[in-house]
Parts: C-alpha cells; sequence; structure tokens
C-alpha cells in the first residue's frame, strides 16, 4: 500500500514533544475508525523515537513503547497490521502489550512529516485479536494521518513564524542596547562559552589584553548566584544564554574591585554558519537609576497570559511605555518565572490553563519571604464585582478589565516602575457603529503600538480565531459545553482588543446562555461564527489600507 505523504518536505528540526492537544481530537477519531481501545503517535528521526501524543494508553507505557519502536521499526512496511500481536516476534508482542495490555490487535500506520528524514508513526492497538481490517478502514486511516501529518506540519510552520519574529524584535531591541549611553560594549561567545571575539570598547572598558578573548566568558565575569543556581543551569553544557536577559553580572578588575553589569544576550551567526550568541553589557548603579544587585525592582514586566493575540498587544503596549516584557502562558510557569528572576510588576490574567492567575497570585503572595513582594496586576475580561473581591483577597495590587487601554496601563504601571510616558493617542472617541468601533481601535493600537506590531496582531487575531471557531464546532459536536464556554472567553478576550463588539457581543450571549438545551448552545456558537465571518473581511481590508 502507499504511504501517506506530507504536505511539505524541506528539512526542519524535529519539534519538542509535549502533546499538542490539537491532535487529540485525531487520535481519538482514528481509534474509532479502527475500532481499537489505543491510538499513539510517535515521530521518528535516524533511529530516535520521540512520543507526540497518545488516546487511550499511560504515558508510562507510551515512553517505555517509544524505546521499543526503532527495533519494530526497522523491517516495518508503511501499513502493517497484526491480528493477533502474541503470534508475532517478541518486540511486536511486548509493543502491545504495553499499549493496550494486552497482546491483541496492532495497527502501524508510517507516513513522512516535516522532513524527508522525519516519519510520524500511528500506532492502534487492541487487547484482542481480531480479523484483518477492511479496505474501508484502511482507506479511512490513510486518509486520517494524512491529515495529521497536515496539522502537525502546520503547527510547526506556526511556531517557525513566531520564533521568527521573535528573534527579530530580540535583535532590533539588541541593536537598540548597544546603541544606549550605558552599554559600554559586547562580546560574542559561543554555545560552550568560550569567547570568539570581544568589541573594542569593552576590552579597554575592561583593560584587557587582546589575548582575552582566548579565554572562556566565565573567566571574565561572574553572574548573580540566583541566575546560576536556577534548574536551567546545566552544569556540562554550561549557561543558558536564552535566558541571559537583563542579568546582573560582574567583572573582577585586575586591582580586584568589582564592575557590575547587566547583561543582555541575542542569538547571532557568527564565521559563517557557528551558533553563537551577542551579550551587551550595560553599566549598573544609581547614576543609571537601576537597582542593586539581586532587587526585585527591575524595569521587567512579567506578562502572564494564554492568548497569543493579547500576548501581542500588552507586550507591545508594555515596550512602548520603555518597559522591558516577558510572557508566559499559564500560571504555573508565573510561578516559575518570579522564583527565578526579579520583575517589577506582573499582568496577571485570571484565567489560564494549569493554573489560573488567582492560584498562582495565592502561591506568590504565600512565598514572598524569599520571592519577595512583587506588585501583581490582574487582567480579566470579567468585571464583576465577585472577580474584584476575589483577586483582591488572593493579594492582588491593581484590577484591570480587557480591553486593556495604553493610558489606563501606564498609570497602573507608573504606580510601580515609573515608566516613560506613553505616546499621545490619536484615535477619536465619538460613539459609532461596528467598522467605526473596530477603526477607531485599531487606530488606537497603530497609536499606541508601530504600524507593523498592529498588522501582525491583526494576522495573528484571524488565524487564531478561525483555528478556535473550527474547535467550536468539534466540541458542539460531541457536546462539550464547558470546553466550548472556555474557548469562547479566549476569542471574546481577543475580539476586545480590536474592538470588535458584535462579536464580543456574540460570545456575551454565548457565555451568559442559561438554556442547556444543546440546539440553543448550537444556535449561540452558529452566531459567533457569522459575526467572525463578517468581521474577517474588515480587517483584511484595514491591512490593506495600511499596505496603500
Amino acid at each position: 500500500m502507499t504511504s501517506p505523504g506530507a504536505s511539505a518536505t524541506r528539512p526542519r528540526p524535529v519539534p519538542d514533544a509535549r502533546t499538542p492537544a490539537a491532535l487529540q481530537g485525531w487520535l481519538r477519531l482514528s481509534a474509532h475508525v479502527a475500532l481499537t481501545n489505543t491510538a499513539t503517535l510517535f515521530l521518528e528521526q535516524q533511529g530516535n523515537v520521540w512520543p507526540i501524543a497518545s488516546h487511550g494508553t499511560a504515558n508510562d507505557g507510551v515512553r517505555a513503547a517509544a524505546l521499543l519502536l526503532p527495533d519494530f521499526l526497522n523491517e516495518l512496511e508503511p501499513e502493517a497490521v497484526f491480528p493477533d500481536a502474541s503470534l508475532e516476534n517478541d518486540v511486536t508482542n511486548l509493543l502491545a502489550t504495553l499499549l493496550a495490555d494486552e497482546p491483541g490487535l496492532l495497527i502501524a500506520f508510517r507516513f513522512p512529516v516535516l522532513a524527508q528524514d522525519t516519519q510520524a508513526v500511528l500506532l492502534l492497538a487492541h487487547p484482542a485479536p481480531r480479523p484483518l481490517v477492511s479496505d474501508e478502514t484502511s482507506l479511512l486511516l490513510r486518509e486520517l494521518s494524512r491529515q495529521i501529518a497536515l496539522r502537525m506540519e502546520a503547527r510547526e510552520e506556526k511556531q517557525e513564524l513566531d520564533a521568527s519574529r521573535d528573534l527579530q524584535a530580540t535583535l532590533r531591541q539588541h541593536v537598540n542596547l548597544l546603541a544606549d549611553p550605558r552599554c559600554v560594549g559586547h562580546c560574542i561567545v559561543n554555545e560552550a562559552g568560550h569567547v570568539l571575539a570581544l568589541s573594542e570598547a569593552l576590552r579597554l572598558h575592561l583593560h584587557l589584553p587582546r589575548e582575552a578573548e582566548a579565554l572562556s566568558f566565565e573567566h571574565l565575569f561572574a553572574f548573580d548566584s540566583t541566575f546560576q543556581d536556577a534548574p536551567e543551569v546545566d552544569v556540562l553544557t554550561g549557561l543558558p544564554w536564552a535566558k541571559v536577559h537583563d542579568t546582573d553580572c560582574v567583572h573582577r578588575g585586575g586591582d580586584g574591585g568589582l564592575l557590575r553589569f547587566r547583561a543582555y544576550s541575542a542569538p547571532v551567526t557568527y564565521a559563517g554558519d557557528e551558533r553563537a550568541w551577542s551579550v551587551a553589557f550595560l553599566r549598573m548603579g544609581a547614576e543609571d537609576g537601576i537597582g542593586p544587585m539581586n532587587g526585585r525592582q527591575t524595569q521587567t514586566i512579567l506578562i502572564a497570559e494564554d492568548h497569543p493575540v493579547n500576548q501581542r498587544v500588552i507586550q507591545g503596549m508594555v515596550e512602548k511605555l520603555g518597559l522591558r516584557a516577558e510572557i508566559v502562558s499559564n500560571g504555573l510557569e508565573a510561578v516559575h518565572a518570579v522564583c527565578h528572576r526579579p520583575y517589577a510588576a506582573i499582568l496577571m490574567d485570571c484565567q489560564m490553563p494549569e493554573m489560573d492567575g488567582i492560584e498562582a497570585t495565592r502561591f506568590i503572595r504565600a512565598n514572598e519571604e524569599s520571592i519577595g513582594r512583587i506588585p501583581i496586576v490582574a487582567v480579566t475580561a470579567f468585571g464583576h464585582e465577585d472577580d474584584r473581591r476575589r483577586c483582591l483577597e488572593a493579594g492582588v495590587d491593581e484590577f484591570m478589565v480587557k480591553p486593556i487601554r495604553m493610558e489606563t496601563l501606564a498609570d497602573v504601571l507608573r504606580r510601580w516602575t515609573k515608566p516613560d510616558q506613553p505616546a499621545e493617542s490619536t484615535a477619536g472617541s465619538s460613539a459609532s457603529p461596528a467598522s467605526r468601533r473596530m477603526d477607531e481601535a485599531l487606530d488606537r493600537l497603530r497609536a499606541d503600538l508601530d504600524t507593523d506590531v498592529v498588522r501582525d496582531i491583526v494576522n495573528l487575531f484571524v488565524e487564531d480565531s478561525a483555528t478556535r471557531i473550527g474547535g467550536l464546532r468539534a466540541m458542539a459536536d460531541s457536546q462539550r459545553w464547558q470546553d466550548a464556554r472556555d474557548l469562547v472567553h479566549k476569542i471574546k478576550g481577543s475580539s476586545s482588543s480590536l474592538g470588535a463588539r458584535d462579536l464580543v457581543d456574540a460570545c456575551e450571549a454565548f457565555e451568559n446562555e442559561r438554556s442547556s438545551a444543546p440546539e440553543t448552545l448550537r444556535q449561540r456558537l452558529l452566531e459567533i461564527e457569522e459575526q467572525f465571518a463578517q468581521t474577517v473581511p474588515y480587517l483584511k481590508q484595514y491591512i490593506a489600507r495600511l499596505e496603500q
């Protein structure tokens, strides 16, 4: 049989092994089509195997199966069916047992994805033996495999696009830092921490001989101990340069005196294709308005927000105020971040996966003796008094309702960080119909942010919301109404940032719907989909006007 092909074969790195939630539904559907108890997806590249997603199988079984797969795949056809795995070789028998608890039916589909030397392996296992699957079932499974490949590639392409945008933003910021009057120079280091080059300005400032370029970075500089004690630091691979951002460090001069700096890193290409990092050094001291080493009051704002559109909007506003921004996607990541580095304040979304903002705030407040007192600003799409009360009881210092306005954010952060004054808004304030409201909101964003950033935000909103709308259809089909409410809440939050008031109203109508009748709820979701379809053309027209 012919294996399902991937939609693209250009070389790409193997993605991380975290379970993409978007693949769970496809695995459940694959198991349903094959009439099996389990469906598990692995990624194989040059003999290495990673588990990607699973349905119906314990994590321990999936990890153990990944260890067996290289031997199993050696002589495996693109499609293979084992009606009774107990009659096969020991590897096949054990693999089926790990996935389904008993060595019964085992179906394997192997197909290219992401790159020519990378393949996905879909395994479907059932504890009881069964006759060969029908041609119709094989055809359906082949199509499901193709759809899985397409979605893995789309996810990887989005990650590459996001990484490219982040890299460009990092490099622009790094260039600005190199031009900062406080910058004393920079050096180039490789992944292992060996100095590849020193700028003349830095060498003269530190009174170093030219031979210093042969030394290691850690021979010249020492980081703050709280950074070096962080779990990301591996004694074998050295410092995680991607995390050397606004990090305190010192240099001991020949006379024994200490020079204190703040280090900022950015990835660069050096001598052709060597992976390297440019590290810029800014003076520290009272005359520069920077607090003491290990102090909590730095000018970095932590943004805890799970929606990518809102992340970009808030990040752009924070940076427009002259502050640095770091982003995490849930409460657990926020707690981890504040335990390992200082922040001037936290903008904490209240509704996030894994751990919400309320629980994260309670944890941070309960550990202030070790973490320190950090101002926390609750950010929520709801403005009810109960929400305000819950936030204040958890220990937040401020409370803001989405959509966030630049002037409101500036006023709140000014009380904690004293940022630069924001640019004056050029947006009008008169009431208007739906298109006028979006014009006003988008013009306000353009006044607060760069035009390129607004263009990226709008494109990201259209792409991300289209995916979420598709998810709502699947949730309605399976009547997962609570999941649908959570997703609608995210759509509402990003829609309000762009002034799409009619879409926000449709989302609120679903959230406030008291009827539990499936047809009523489906109608509400259909209204959201219709409003989104009406909103997208206008947003595209707005972007087109920016290009003129």
